[in-house]
């Protein structure tokens, strides 16, 4: 079973609208891939955004992520261009196995 839930803390380039979104609840249908020096997960989470004005569910996830760093993908088909057609880049904090 994975668990996997983060917080993506958002501004405008300028520093306007900072804003806050949670990402949780993955849909993890096939086994994590082990690559040389990382590892992809692939699945669907839900995201919303902090004043409950933003929600998507099922958002097609593509997450990477080695000892120290996480790279999350969202499918820019299903949530617009919020974020980009780009990876949210992160440090690892805290790995449970």
């Amino acid at each position: 079973m994975l668990a996997f839930d983060a917080v993506i803390n958002m501004v405008k380039p300028g520093g306007s609208e900072a804003h806050e979104h949670i990402v949780s609840d993955p849909v993890i249908p096939y086994a994590p891939i082990n690559q040389p020096y990382s590892t992809l997960i692939k699945g669907t989470t839900i995201i919303t955004m902090n004043d409950g004005g933003l929600f998507f569910s099922k958002v097609p996830t593509t997450i990477t992520m080695n000892e120290m760093n996480i790279f999350v993908y969202f499918d820019p088909s299903k949530i617009g261009t919020h974020f980009g057609n780009q990876s949210i880049t992160g440090s690892v904090t805290l790995i449970y196995i």
